[in-house]
């Protein structure tokens, strides 16, 4: 039987097939391009819709919760071997203090308090344990009532759906005072800026995962 043999192409029928090889490269090079610009965008957008931005793309270099945002520095509670995270002690427990009021690190329950604006006080050691997810607290202190101050500080607090607790904190030294995993910022005046940067330099950057 003799051997078959494939008809030679022309050369116009080269052309073509080159052509279509071609197309079918510049197709397959477009949808990637389109899908890569998609999620680029959709990320943009995200960061823009929620508030503080995404929590991923927040995250400091340092896990210990070391940030280097505005306020004021406060050294980390130890306890057993040099631990400073999981100091849990159950609700009543008697403990040593913590390094600051309101915490900033240190003992604290088991459970934390759900994100959000609170009317009445939190227990400390239950905001400790916020901070430590890398919450941020917003407190305030009004003996004579500050209903003004409490509308402000609640219009910021609800741009936030995770990562900030709005909270009276009776008894400090002063009318606000903003908490985060080894960091206190304590002001009398309201002021918007100094605020959200002290939120977004410290929100998600605890030792612990935000959630």
């Amino acid at each position: 039987m003799a051997k078959q043999t494939k008809p030679k192409l022309t050369r116009s029928d080269a052309r073509a097939a080159r052509r279509a090889r071609q197309q079918s490269k510049q197709r397959f090079r477009r949808l990637i391009y389109l899908i890569a610009a998609g999620t680029i965008g959709g990320l943009v957008i995200l960061s823009f819709v929620l508030p503080q931005g995404l929590p991923f793309l927040n995250r400091g270099s340092s896990p210990t919760g070391e940030s280097t945002g505005p306020g004021q520095a406060i050294p980390l509670v130890t306890g057993s071997a040099g631990r400073t995270i999981g100091l849990h002690v159950e609700e009543g427990q008697s403990h040593p203090p913590n390094s600051s009021v309101p915490g900033t690190s240190g003992w604290h329950y088991p459970q934390p308090a759900r994100w959000g604006i609170y009317s009445d006080p939190i227990a400390d050691e239950k905001l400790v344990h916020n901070l430590e997810h890398g919450g941020i607290g917003i407190h305030y202190s009004c003996p004579e009532g500050c209903e003004e101050l409490v509308t402000q500080l609640t219009g910021i607090a609800k741009g936030y759906r995770l990562g900030v607790i709005l909270s009276p904190f009776p008894g400090l030294e002063t009318k606000i005072t903003l908490t985060a995993w080894g960091w206190i910022d304590r002001f009398n005046e309201f002021d918007e800026k100094r605020i959200l940067d002290f939120i977004q330099g410290h929100i998600d950057r605890g030792p612990e995962p935000l959630q």
